[in-house]
């Protein structure tokens, strides 16, 4: 393995507070692509861009369950242009400790591992797996992977998978997390109900985790643009499921980002114009 080069990253704010070590993360990296060729049950996702693979390490004494995402190489010569820049996975894991600034949930990031291969780089990220956590597409529809909760439970405080009903509470969560991010001027760049994982909470609130950071960016204040991106993409993944749900998020994001509120006719428009220019009249697809 002379061309691999591994990196242990602590989550920001807290160093070495659990983080992985150099070792473990070489040797989950190396399971995971054992996993993801083989397939099985612990295969969670698998695509061109990135795929998941769920695993069980030890830790301090302790079994930890943890996912872990490889992003995978897509073309080599774009990949040699950004070696400069941080890895996919890197900038997700910087992505994670902004949200945990922010004091918006997501998977506790464990660790980060890089491996250089020719001209590219492929970059894998572990995080700890949220116990009992299904995305938002899956419990609208029914639709559960390997590893996940069996068909036809939920998260507390949301109806059973496949009923297309949710909770109206769970879904002006959505907005209003959305809204909170923007009115602080971060913005994930791919929202869509996959993106979002529904877990059991306090009581029986369920409570949502937000995945899939490497597009996020923030630092800049409120962008009308980047805001009209996310929601174009969050309106178009809601209308593949659940349509009739729009109203609600929207009316949420509205009173989570108040400076929106004496734009929001305007920016509606931006957002519906956006819409129809990227994904087209009939999106039938999350």
């Amino acid at each position: 393995m002379a061309d691999d080069v591994s990196y242990t990253i602590a989550p920001r704010g807290t160093p070495d507070a659990g983080c992985l070590d150099g070792e473990t993360l070489i040797e989950l990296a190396a399971r995971a692509d054992k996993v993801l060729a083989a397939g099985g049950e612990a295969v969670v996702t698998r695509s061109r861009t990135a795929s998941v693979a769920r695993l069980v390490c030890m830790h301090r004494g302790a079994e930890l369950d943890v996912h872990v995402k490889r992003f995978n190489c897509r073309n080599w010569r774009r990949e040699a242009l950004l070696l400069l820049r941080p890895s996919r996975a890197r900038r997700a894991e910087r992505a994670a400790g902004e949200l945990e600034r922010l004091g918006a949930p997501t998977p506790r990031v464990l660790g980060v591992f890089e491996r250089s291969r020719g001209l590219g780089r492929e970059s894998y990220l572990v995080t700890l797996t949220v116990p009992g956590a299904v995305n938002l597409r899956q419990l609208i529809l029914g639709e559960m992977t390997r590893g996940e909760m069996p068909r036809g439970e939920a998260p507390g405080g949301v109806q059973a998978a496949g009923t297309r009903g949710l909770s109206p509470a769970l879904i002006r969560e959505v907005g209003g997390l959305v809204g909170t991010l923007h009115a602080a001027g971060t913005y994930h760049g791919d929202l869509k109900c996959r993106n979002f994982l529904v877990a059991p909470g306090a009581g029986d609130t369920p409570r949502l985790y937000l995945t899939d950071l490497d597009r996020m960016a923030w630092g800049r204040g409120f962008s009308r643009r980047r805001a009209v991106v996310d929601l174009a993409r969050l309106k178009v993944s809601l209308a593949s499921v659940v349509p009739e749900s729009w109203g609600d998020v929207w009316s949420a994001y509205l009173a989570a980002c108040p400076g929106t509120a004496a734009s929001a006719a305007r920016l509606e428009g931006l957002i519906e114009g956006r819409r129809a220019r990227k994904y087209g009249p009939e999106v039938v697809w999350d």
